[in-house]
């Protein structure tokens, strides 16, 4: 631990030394932009490694780790053509797998409605929607992951053939997005009907050998509603979703298989910008209902809240000294808890998980960005009471 303080100092440097690069504008109508993120585990716990030796020694492993790796490698584009009436939208994902996230054509025939076809993120909680970029914290809450993962084919069993699928929040399919202001009140509707699959897994059959060979015409269904009753301070929003599908063959052509998901989410935003303050509430619940094993049992149940409070102590300064003390520097203090319940084949009492996370963030302007969080995790399960994964993480963002 004593390489520790020489690593923030080098970071430091590297923040203060970094040239400002943003997204470059080719054209009024073409954008071109691109960042990464690298982290630095300065320290977490892994206490289910205990128990784990190495043969024929039998020494035990150790239970932290500690080092370093790239999160997230991210370019793409935008480009509006015929007059900002359509537009077409890409991002790769280039770190460990390569893969495709966003992919679509939308059209705007009015101001207040869009129509997309194509890969982008499901219908689900606001912290699911955020772009990756503008996250709070260095890590999505777990609830936030399940709803999104687990309404797609992500499973929990290792023996499932969806087992690891990652969803990267996405799904092929169409949406639609309407804004309007009744009253001055804005109201948003985002709803899709999608594969429900994830990204960049496909459905076919004879003339395409896709991940999934068979349908029934059965799709992913989603929608989230958001409401402002009073417009920039207080923000209501919702989502469901339902994805079905009924004896299909997988890739193989040997396996038949399920897929039965269902999802929800409920939550808050107050937001006092003089001072720089931000709450935010969510509630959330799911069930993975294909019973795999055929015993009549609920796969996988889980449910869970989560509250945060971000505070920009750059505006905070600024209201106070009726200034911008910070200039294009920004500082944020964000506290979050959260509580995670889950339960396998309805089997024994639910698993909690409550963490507890503290995090400060220091940003210049929209090229650079460094984030330390302070993590609080405990967990208990059935077979793995009291389990401590306690961790200090450190996250460096920089637009490529």
């Amino acid at each position: 631990m004593n390489r520790i303080p020489p690593l923030f100092a080098a970071l430091g440097l590297l923040v203060l030394l970094a040239p400002p690069i943003a997204a470059y504008e080719v054209s009024p109508d073409l954008t071109v932009f691109g960042y990464f993120q690298t982290w630095l585990t300065v320290f977490e716990q892994m206490e289910d490694a205990q128990g784990q030796v190495q043969q024929p020694s039998g020494d035990e492993a150790t239970d932290n780790t500690a080092g370093f790796r790239i999160n997230r490698v991210r370019v793409g584009l935008h480009w509006d053509f015929l007059d900002r009436l359509m537009r077409v939208a890409f991002q790769l994902k280039l770190e460990e797998p390569i893969q495709v996230l966003d992919l679509y054509l939308a059209v705007r025939p009015w101001s207040c409605l869009e129509i997309r076809a194509g890969q982008f993120k499901i219908p689900s909680s606001w912290e699911a929607l955020e772009e990756d970029s503008r996250l709070d914290f260095l890590l999505r809450s777990d609830l936030s992951t399940a709803l999104a993962d687990y309404a797609l084919s992500r499973t929990t069993y290792a023996s499932s053939l969806f087992y690891g699928n990652r969803s990267q929040l996405r799904d092929l399919g169409l949406g639609l997005k309407f804004e309007a202001e009744p009253l001055g009140r804005p109201v948003r509707l985002f709803a899709m009907v999608g594969n429900g699959l994830g990204a960049n897994l496909f459905i076919g059959g004879v003339s395409a050998k896709e991940f999934i060979l068979t349908n029934g015409a059965q799709f992913f269904y989603g929608a989230r509603l958001t409401v402002e009753p009073w417009p920039g301070v207080i923000s209501l929003g919702a989502h469901a979703s339902w994805n079905r599908h009924d004896d299909v063959l997988f890739k193989s052509g040997r396996v038949v298989m399920d897929l039965h998901r269902v999802t929800g989410s409920a939550d808050l935003a107050v937001r006092w910008e003089a001072p720089g303050l931000r709450l935010h509430l969510l509630y959330g619940a799911g069930a993975i209902l294909e019973d795999w094993d055929d015993n009549g049992k609920d796969d996988y149940v889980f449910d869970g809240w989560e509250a945060r409070l971000l505070w920009r102590l750059d505006r905070l300064l600024a209201w106070a000294l009726g200034g911008e003390p910070l200039g294009r520097h920004g500082l944020e203090l964000g506290v979050r808890f959260e509580q995670y319940n889950a339960r396998a084949d309805e089997v024994g009492p639910f698993s909690h998980q409550e963490t507890w996370t503290f995090g400060l963030g220091y940003s210049f302007r929209e090229y650079i960005r460094v984030q330390l969080n302070v993590i609080l995790r405990r967990t208990a399960k059935i077979y793995f009471p009291d389990l401590d994964d306690n961790g200090v993480l450190l996250g460096l963002q920089a637009a490529l």
